[in-house]
């Protein structure tokens, strides 16, 4: 009332808004990790990160990738090849893959959204690979 006899205003916060989040662990066969790429500038000093876990929680492993000069997508693509290079060498066959980056994200389900990315010629370059006995490098296109 003293308030109102000297014409103050009272302008309460409004109230945070309550979200019920229900946790459940994930299926027992599956494997989660969570990864992240980072760089300090564009390009920069790059890294990446992952950590396996089972459905327990319980951390199966998990790994740095100091990469050297990159973006932070690249670190973020670098970082998810390795899961799947790891998952592939423990045998963890159902993965469950979390990143915090939608583009690497959509760039796995659409490969075509990499601008840089000549799909057709890799896969052609690929193909050749199978006539060579290890590692070629190429200054220009190889006509086949």
């Amino acid at each position: 009332m003293v308030l109102k006899a000297f014409n103050v205003i009272i302008n309460p916060p409004k109230s945070p808004m309550i979200k019920e989040v229900i946790w459940m662990p994930h299926l027992h066969f599956l494997t989660k990790c969570n990864t992240d790429g980072v760089s300090l500038g564009c390009p920069g000093q790059a890294t990446c990160a992952g950590v396996f876990r089972n459905s327990q929680t319980f951390i199966m492993g998990c790994f740095t990738l100091n990469i050297g000069q990159a973006n932070a997508f690249q670190a973020e693509l670098i970082g998810i090849m390795h899961v799947i290079e790891l998952v592939h060498q423990h045998g963890w066959w159902n993965l469950w893959l979390e990143t915090d980056s939608l583009m690497a994200t959509l760039v796995y389900k659409d490969p075509s959204l990499i601008p840089w990315e000549g799909s057709s010629l890799a896969d052609k370059l690929a193909s050749m690979a199978y006539a060579s006995t290890g590692f070629t490098w190429f200054t220009s296109i190889p006509i086949p």
